[in-house]
C-alpha cells in the first residue's frame, strides 16, 4: 500500500476526532458535527443548520464566529474553520495525490510498453504461425 493511501484509510478516525473537538467550540444550537473531505475543495465541517439560520439568508447570514461559509446543500451548511485550513495544509489533497500518483505508474507502464510493443507483436505473431 503506497504512504497516500496508508494515510487516506487512516483518515476517517482522525476526522472524527478533529469533528469531536470542533463541536465544543460551536454555538450550543448546533448538535453535531462532522468533518468531511472532497477532493479539490479540501477538508469541510459540516452540520445542519439551525433554526436561526433561515434557508432564504444569502451566504452573509450564515456567518458563525470562527468559520468561514462555504456552501449549504438542503439538509447541511459547509464551514471551513482554521482546523480545516491546518488539514488541508498539513494532509494535503490526498485524493488527488492518490490519483496523480496511480496515473504516473500508468503512464510509466504504457511507456515500457510501448517501448517493447515490437516484441509483443512478433511474440503474437509467432503463435498465430503456430495456430495454422
Amino acid at each position: 500500500m503506497s504512504p497516500g493511501k496508508r494515510r487516506f484509510s487512516g483518515l476517517g478516525e482522525v476526522m472524527r476526532r478533529v469533528a469531536a473537538l470542533e463541536l465544543t467550540h460551536l454555538p450550543q444550537e448546533v448538535d453535531s458535527c462532522c468533518m468531511i473531505y472532497l477532493p479539490h475543495v479540501g477538508y469541510l465541517l459540516a452540520f445542519p443548520p439551525s433554526p436561526e439560520l433561515d434557508a432564504s439568508l444569502s451566504p452573509a447570514g450564515y456567518s458563525l464566529p470562527g468559520l468561514h461559509f462555504m456552501f449549504k446543500t438542503a439538509d447541511m451548511v459547509f464551514y471551513k474553520s482554521d482546523t480545516c485550513y491546518e488539514l488541508d495544509r498539513e494532509l494535503g489533497d490526498i485524493h488527488v495525490e492518490i490519483a496523480n500518483h496511480e496515473t504516473r505508474i500508468m503512464l510509466r507502464l504504457m511507456d515500457a510498453l510501448l517501448h517493447h510493443a515490437h516484441a509483443f507483436l512478433a511474440l503474437v505473431d509467432r503463435a498465430l504461425m503456430l495456430d495454422w
